[in-house]
């Protein structure tokens, strides 16, 4: 199978018939969950799990990238 490239074209106008419909639904969905877990507290424990976890992947990246660079200097 040969793939050739072709440059992106803008949508056509019809473009909502490119939705299957069950965004809507989905979307409702998410915002019950949400509204209930922000009740719970349990949303805030998340976020704020997730951000010690992205603080501490930063910190890793921002160790390895430091070492990078380190051994490419002469």
């Amino acid at each position: 199978m040969v793939l050739i490239w072709k440059p992106i074209t803008d949508l056509t106008d019809d473009w909502r018939s490119l939705s299957d419909g069950e965004l809507g639904p989905l979307l409702q969905f998410w915002n019950d969950q949400r509204a209930d877990l922000e009740q719970s507290g349990a949303l805030a424990e998340f976020n704020k799990r997730l951000g010690r976890e992205w603080s501490i992947e930063t910190d890793r990246l921002k160790a390895f990238m430091t070492l990078i660079v380190e051994s490419l200097r002469p």
